[in-house]
């Protein structure tokens, strides 16, 4: 009897175990889905600022983009010349990912540089 106990509170214990690592895993996943998501946001809010640069050469600003209960935002600055810094950040959540975009010219637009940053 005393066995058949332990048996099964060894399998319940296993079961749990299983369980909580399943559930951890879920969330991972959820993270990094989001943060993904994030990253794409932040992306999109970059080519909607080269958009505004395009149509308007000497554009600077800010401006926001909202997706249901996620949203992105992009500064457009002069950092002298016809050269601008895009600064983008994009929101799922709590996960926030940005990115910085450099031109060196606006007419045609050249991009030197687009690479994500921590802030």
């Amino acid at each position: 009897m005393i066995t058949v106990l332990i048996v099964g509170m060894a399998g319940a214990a296993i079961a749990v175990s299983v369980l909580l690592r399943g559930i951890s895993m879920t969330k991972n996943s959820i993270i990094i889905s989001q943060s993904v998501q994030a990253k794409a946001y932040a992306d999109t809010c970059a080519e909607e600022a080269l958009e505004r640069v395009r149509k308007n050469s000497t554009y600077t600003g800010t401006a926001a983009i909202n997706f249901s209960s996620d949203s992105c935002s992009y500064t457009v600055t002069n950092t002298g010349g016809t050269a601008r810094q895009i600064d983008s950040t994009g929101t799922v959540n709590t996960l926030v990912r940005d990115v910085q975009v450099l031109l060196t010219d606006v007419d045609p637009i050249t991009v030197s540089d687009w690479q994500e940053v921590t802030n």
